[in-house]
């Protein structure tokens, strides 16, 4: 295809991955890491001996270049919580994969031939709070003052119309995976009675940390330096004389930044030249700072969080915790647990319905359809002086995390018919209203989990049921899977007790007749000297639109039939001339491009004639063509027709033709 706008056009148009052997799988869902496309475009114009010539991109052309959602619409935004930048950031391309620094780096580009395409480079970021998979792309770019996107173009060599990219839940590293360095002697003052330890965490070799933001709520201490940050002090045990203090620095990002006793507590030196702490005998920033000195201090712990980025962007969150080694070497004196908390403790967990409610009947029994469950958890890491600070699950606990019938059985599995689904599919949740607003709970319980996200995880589950199962009511226990024990809400965790469920009644699912909808015919659709075609839409009441056009269960095998039709009745009349009627299928948008191609193959490219097919939003729609043109015979399927709702409700009618196929009737199915 070729896009064209007065006095210039789009040759070619295509989006691609920075290195084609790239793997899709390859951004992290943390808001900051970045996964390079390339979009290549062939612009042309009119040269002075009118003719179609290579002509650059302009400054405003090539600034309009985005990435956005696939879609048959041009103005399509991105995803929800997805972002396209223009440039690169400060952190590492590609997912991790525990190699060295040098190899994850080196992705190769795929080279386009420069004297045809102009490449341009935009980067992809998706947030925490997007959904986890696969999202399909294309990309977009205005010329001669209109939008062009990939979507209208073929799969070529060299261009491709999309590309799929999936975002992952960003890693987690565990003070296991961390390679620990003590320097008991990074400084002694004369008098002994100062003296610093540094403690070092290495990331395995593809990792560093790039930026260590501190704590989330540090101590407030006077005299402080103004970039230190601490989180432990107390009074030195035995002697009750003198104290320590522990903490972090911010704004030393680099490894080789020195640092003067005086940053850590101002006048430590006693008004002498500051000395030189040692702080540079790994190539990390992750480091902890031990302060001893004669200063008076009360014992305090505010147990939060020391918060590190990684060159992926990933945040890591650790609690330090303290005890006393009397400063012998090789006996630690300060560490961290993180990552994935061990051990852990369940202190809330309970499963309910979205608002709060236990029982409903909100759930269609099409295999299709989702009923929405919350899942809380909230968990606590036990510290080695017995002491608990907030958790967070790990990718493997979280992911354990489904439904179940409710039983004593911690093992106990679904129903027969009833599935537990990780993540919504494309259907509505709730139940067929006009006049209740559906979202309204939803927007209250990521509100609520908003407020307390260190405190507590909500997990989203989804359960259907097939359609040959008895309609009765269910009740559901949910279940997590810790240190390989598995809890359920219908369980004892230690101290603690947890009795809760939901009630799931489904119902048969409705079934709209042809009376139901509201038809309209659009007689000029398309018109040439060739075909005449109509087309017809219909709209489900409020509250319904349909998503998925099935086709017909039996459609007739023609010759010459559309890369994208299915015809249900063919009709000869007479030897110049015939009607046909039928649906056009893989198009479940309300205002696709359609083309001659997608209903006729006359021997040559009908690609740029196109039909009207936008008239109603609906994806309903059936194509009733009278061609001029020979043909043989005339046959009837009288097959089904199928369509999915935004319930996932079936609907099945069938097309009948009158007088002489110049008419479509609609029927029950």
């Amino acid at each position: 295809m070729v896009a064209q706008a007065s006095n210039c056009r789009l040759a070619g148009f295509g989006i691609r991955r920075a290195a084609r052997a790239g793997v899709a799988d390859g951004l992290y869902a943390n808001g900051r890491h970045q996964y390079e496309v390339i979009i290549d475009v062939v612009k042309e114009v009119i040269d002075a001996k009118g003719e179609w010539a290579q002509a650059p991109l302009t400054d405003e052309e090539r600034a309009s270049v985005t990435v956005v959602e696939w879609s048959e619409s041009l103005d399509q935004p991105l995803t929800q919580g997805w972002h396209c930048d223009e440039t690169k950031n400060e952190f590492t391309l590609g997912l991790w994969r525990g190699k060295s620094p040098e190899a994850e780096q080196s992705i190769e580009l795929a080279e386009a031939d420069n004297s045809l395409v102009e490449s341009i480079k935009r980067y992809l970021r998706c947030d925490t709070d997007a959904p986890i998979g696969p999202v399909v792309l294309m990309a977009r770019i205005m010329i001669g003052g209109g939008w062009h996107a990939t979507n209208g173009f073929r799969k070529t060599a060299g261009f491709e119309p999309s590309i799929t990219l999936s975002s992952v839940r960003p890693i987690e590293l565990s003070e296991t995976d961390l390679e620990m360095h003590m320097d008991l002697w990074a400084y002694y003052s004369e008098d002994r009675k100062t003296h610093v330890h540094v403690f070092y965490w290495t990331p395995p070799a593809g990792m560093w940390i790039v930026e260590n933001q501190g704590f989330d709520n540090p101590l407030v201490s006077p005299g402080q330096g103004k970039d230190f940050r601490s989180v432990i002090s107390y009074t030195i045990p035995m002697t009750g004389e003198g104290s320590r203090k522990i903490g972090t620095f911010v704004n030393k990002n680099s490894p080789d930044i020195p640092l003067d006793l005086d940053e850590i507590h101002v006048g430590l030196s006693g008004g002498a030249p500051s000395p030189s702490v040692r702080f540079d005998q790994r190539p990390t920033i992750m480091r902890l700072v031990r302060l001893t000195s004669s200063l008076k201090s009360e014992n305090q712990n505010t147990k939060s969080l020391w918060q590190l980025l990684d060159n992926y962007g990933n945040e890591h969150r650790y609690s330090v915790w303290a005890s006393d080694g009397m400063g012998l070497p090789g006996v630690p004196t300060v560490g961290i647990s993180g990552g994935i908390f061990r051990p852990l403790k369940i202190v809330r967990f309970l499963i309910m319905l979205t608002g709060g409610g236990i029982v409903t009947d909100d759930l269609y029994a099409n295999g299709r359809h989702q009923c929405k469950v919350i899942v809380e958890i909230e968990v606590e890491q036990v510290m080695p002086d017995g002491s608990s600070v907030p958790a967070r699950l790990s990718d493997a606990e979280r992911n354990s995390v489904t439904v179940t019938r409710y039983s004593s059985n911690v093992h106990e599995p679904l129903p027969p018919g009833w599935s537990c689904d990780q993540q919504k599919n494309i259907y509505d949740t709730g139940r067929w209203t006009t006049g209740i607003d559906e979202l309204v709970p939803d927007q209250y319980i990521n509100a609520m989990a908003g407020r307390s996200q260190r405190q507590r995880e909500v997990v989203e589950r989804y359960m259907r049921v097939e359609p040959n199962v008895a309609i009765e009511e269910q009740r559901f226990m949910a279940s997590v899977t810790i240190n390989g024990v598995t809890y359920t809400t219908n369980s004892r965790a230690g101290d603690v007790s947890f009795d809760t469920y939901v009630t799931i009644h489904p119902v048969r699912p409705y079934q709209l007749r042809a009376q139901d909808l509201t038809e309209y015919v659009d007689v000029h659709a398309y018109n040439d000297e060739y075909y005449d075609m109509d087309v017809y839409y219909w709209t489900p009441p409020g509250g319904l639109h349909f998503i998925v056009n099935k086709g017909f269960d039996t459609p007739l095998s023609i010759r010459r039939e559309g890369n994208n039709f299915q015809t249900t009745f063919f009709n000869r009349r007479g030897a110049g001339f015939y009607r046909k009627g039928g649906v056009v299928v893989n198009k479940d948008v309300a205002s696709p491009v359609v083309s001659l191609d997608d209903i006729f193959l006359a021997g040559s490219s009908n690609r740029e004639k196109i039909v009207r097919f936008n008239q109603r939003p609906t994806i309903m729609r059936a194509v009733r063509a009278h061609v001029t043109m020979f043909s043989d015979g005339s046959a009837d399927s009288n097959s089904k027709w199928r369509l999915w709702d935004n319930y996932g409700c079936e609907h099945v009618f069938g097309l009948e033709q009158q007088d002489d196929a110049d008419r479509i009737k609609l029927v029950d199915g």
